[in-house]
């Protein structure tokens, strides 16, 4: 191709002025210094190229000073210079106008905001480039053209943030603008991409292998995680949810519960009216008779509670009911559907028929359907031990009250139900990360606590809607009460706050970990005891059932590494160490560390978290002996003030 030699321009006013290189390359390096980057040549080696591509492939025998800005944006941000794009690319300020503010272009990368994942991730074109592949079938350099032109876009409206679904659009606009339009059919959006509901449907041999329900369910669930992001929390909210600040449990079932512990009792000597169902109407009177009944608790529960349904006291609400006990239990565990079923190691109250059916079918040790009240019974308590240091998967109960609810709830009457409305983890290790930017540790814990009080709340003003106006209580219309009013009561629903990688936020603040320093451990609980109180003071407040607890949130500390991961270069360095954010107020756990030592560790915070759990992890689990663990549980039910340990 013959060069042709640029020597003139067009300015914006119409005139027609001598090209001159230097002056490009000096814009070029004064964009670099405002950047923060001090590199001499770049002006000079980039201004070459912008000539050579205008003697090449200009158009215009005569390039306006808007052409030669516009390919000095392309070259910058082709060549890796995204940075000095940026800055090259703010509007010069009018005459009398304030200067463009430095942070609408921040030094960190362009966040976007996933529309199918709750999270914010970095700035990259080439995730563009090869989706544009891998979705609409665009060859890698057209993909990389359209990926080259969309960040161009982005980086001129000098947004801190930006939508997957606005990045589609800008795509989608590419598309149609360089004659692609048919491949616009894989690029729209239906709740989900069709390229992810592709996946989940499976290739042609894999679809007889698709969970029509699940993945109906999964659809569904993302549609309405997105929705109550942006329509059911705040703005402030939501934002904190997506840099994982907190983690609002639940988005994906906005509009149910998130924990239930129903009354076995109430439900033996009342029976349940819920429409259709007469034969459930009455008081058991056989034990194939209360599992009828308990099993409906369960089916409805599902469509209104998104966390755990908790059957406590099993074997008192079976006890004198004519019917095989063994039949009865392998009926049961099935009819719960998947539901936590706990019994009293008491003999003579069905027991050992449930140690039996669990001997049999292991369960899920990541969330436990398997839970033991440490009764009377030291023959069934060792079984129990037995089953949980071969299979793990089993909580403990230390029965402190006669009348426990829940794992959660403290004494109440006999007919009582329980239930959690909502649950909010606080990531502790990012309010270190984001106090070295600037602001107070502390002050970050306190933000935390009210997004964390204010996403209740909204939660709270939510489910009034649902309410049953004239007994302000839940369940009327599932039998589950009596005299047209529903067993939960509105006024009685718990909201908890929980904490997710305080050793982890102990160790970068004092470079050991809690079970390794005393220092730490004061430090550790100087910090659960300041969320303990604020907890207790916005619970009062603001009239909310509000406390701090410790409940299973594997999923939020595996969202909150993800996130931080990304953000924060301490946080990978972090992460590489130690693997994983610790869930709690929990240690973690190491081939290292004696069990006794880190329970004993533990044992300092349990006075502050109403449901403290002792955690025996399945690398300590593997030390122990079943009789090890018999002489643990005992110790713990004696001396420690821990309601619970989770064997896993």
């Amino acid at each position: 191709m013959t060069l042709r030699k640029i020597d003139r321009i067009r300015k914006r006013d119409g005139h027609v002025v001598a090209y001159d290189e230097a002056k490009i390359a000096e814009a070029i390096a004064r964009a670099a210094r405002a950047a923060g980057q001090e590199q001499p040549s770049v002006g000079r080696d980039l201004a070459g190229v912008v000539t050579l591509y205008l003697e090449r492939h200009g158009g215009a025998e005569v390039p306006s000073s808007d052409d030669i800005r516009q390919l000095v944006e392309k070259v910058l941000l082709q060549t890796g210079n995204e940075a000095i794009a940026r800055t090259f690319m703010r509007k010069p300020p009018q005459d009398g106008a304030a200067p463009v503010p430095a942070e609408l272009f921040p030094a960190n990368s362009l966040l976007v905001e996933g529309a199918s994942r709750d999270e914010l991730s970095t700035w990259g074109r080439g995730r563009i480039s090869s989706a544009l592949a891998k979705e609409a079938g665009l060859d890698p350099t057209a993909a990389d053209e359209i990926a080259a032109a969309v960040e161009q876009r982005i980086f001129r409206l000098g947004m801190h943030r930006v939508a997957s679904t606005l990045i589609r659009e800008l795509v989608n606009h590419e598309l149609i603008d360089r004659g692609f339009g048919s491949k616009l059919r894989k690029q729209l959006v239906v709740g989900l991409p069709k390229y992810d509901l592709g996946l989940l449907f499976g290739d042609e041999e894999g679809v007889a292998h698709v969970d029509p329900d699940g993945l109906c369910r999964t659809i569904g669930e993302t549609t309405m995680r997105q929705y109550a992001l942006q329509e059911i929390l705040s703005r402030d909210v939501a934002d904190a949810h997506l840099e994982g600040r907190i983690h609002v449990h639940g988005l994906e079932a906005p509009l149910k519960l998130w924990w239930l512990a129903p009354s076995v009792g109430y439900v033996r000597r009342h029976g349940l009216r819920a429409p259709g169902f007469r034969a459930l109407e009455e008081p058991a009177t056989a034990a194939r008779a209360l599992t009828a009944q308990l099993a409906s608790v369960a089916e409805h529960a599902r469509r209104y509670f998104s966390g755990g349904v908790e059957f406590l006291r099993l074997g008192a609400a079976y006890a004198g009911l004519p019917g095989n006990a063994g039949e009865e239990a392998e009926q049961l565990l099935p009819a719960l559907g998947g539901s936590i079923a706990g019994i009293e190691l008491e003999d003579g109250r069905f027991a050992d028929e449930i140690l039996a059916e669990w001997r049999a079918v292991p369960g899920r040790a990541e969330w436990p359907d398997r839970e033991v009240v440490a009764g009377s019974s030291e023959r069934l308590l060792r079984e129990a031990c037995r089953l949980a240091a071969e299979r793990g998967g089993m909580l403990f109960l230390f029965d402190r009250s006669a009348d426990r609810l829940s794992r959660f709830g403290g004494a109440r009457g006999p007919d009582d139900w329980f239930a959690v409305a909502q649950a909010v983890t606080l990531n502790l290790p990012q309010a270190f990360y984001r106090s070295e930017a600037g602001s107070e540790f502390y002050a970050e814990l306190e933000a935390g606590i009210d997004l964390a009080v204010k996403a209740h709340l909204q939660k709270r003003r939510l489910l009034r809607r649902f309410v049953h106006a004239p007994t302000r209580t839940f369940g009327h219309e599932l039998g589950w009460g009596s005299n047209g009013a529903g067993a939960l009561r509105f006024d009685d629903l718990a909201f908890v706050v929980g904490v997710c990688g305080l050793n982890e936020v102990v160790r970068l603040m004092r470079g050991r970990e809690m079970v390794e320093d005393e220092d730490a451990q004061r430090l550790a609980f100087r910090i659960m005891s300041y969320l303990f109180f604020r907890v207790k003071e916005e619970s009062g407040k603001h009239g909310l059932r509000a406390a701090l607890e410790d409940y299973p949130s594997e999923d939020a500390a595996a969202r909150f590494a993800r996130i931080d991961a990304q953000m924060y270069p301490r946080a990978r360095g972090l992460l590489e160490a130690v693997g994983a954010y610790s869930e709690g107020t929990h240690a973690r756990p190491s081939e290292k560390n004696v069990p006794a030592d880190v329970l004993a560790v533990e044992r300092r915070f349990q006075t502050l978290v109403p449901s403290a759990r002792a955690v025996l992890s399945p690398v300590h689990r593997a030390r122990l002996s079943a009789s090890d663990l018999f002489d643990l549980v005992r110790r713990l039910a004696s001396e420690s003030p821990a309601g619970q340990l989770h064997v896993r």
